[in-house]
């Protein structure tokens, strides 16, 4: 009997694990010394130069990152700096934790945004046109699909091993 309860521990832990996923953001940076227009602003799904979506993966302590981010830094006389990318919120990193909106000094301020869905980070967060839905023809909509390459395989086999075994084991 303490054999069969071991095994369904095993298959709903297995079950459990292969349910599991990173989230995807778009990543990139932009400022006057190595510009990228296609990440500044409002990210419009440009033909040309596209801006790339990476799977999050941990961060320096090794924790998986969950967030995705947008924060433009702008200084007057020397250009914006813009950052796209992951993070972990709730350990005080700046990108994920730090205010919608700080004023660093009179000619400095950064602004950020921050969201949980796949290839979310495409808002523009000082308060530029962030596609509200003005209805002008030009609105974006994302539909997450299914893909199969997240079909639990792995932890399909798995189960279906144990419970091989544990038939065998009856």
């Amino acid at each position: 009997m303490r054999m069969r309860e071991f095994f369904s521990c095993v298959i709903l832990f297995a079950f459990c694990f292969s349910k599991c996923y990173a989230v995807r953001c778009f990543s990139c940076s932009s400022d006057s010394i190595n510009p990228m227009p296609s990440c500044e602003g409002l990210y419009d799904f440009p033909v040309e130069n596209p801006v790339p979506i990476t799977e999050c993966a941990l961060d320096n302590n090794g924790l998986l990152m969950d967030t995705c981010y947008v924060q433009v830094i702008k200084t007057q006389g020397t250009g914006d700096v813009w950052n796209r990318g992951c993070c972990k919120s709730g350990t005080g990193n700046s990108y994920c934790d730090g205010a919608e909106h700080d004023t660093i000094s009179d000619i400095e301020e950064v602004w950020r945004s921050r969201c949980k869905q796949n290839g979310c980070n495409v808002m523009d967060p000082s308060g530029g046109d962030n596609g509200g839905g003005g209805g002008d023809g030009s609105d974006i909509i994302i539909i997450e699909g299914r893909d199969s390459a997240s079909l639990p395989a792995g932890g399909l086999l798995f189960v279906l091993t144990t419970a091989l075994v544990q038939a065998m084991l009856i």
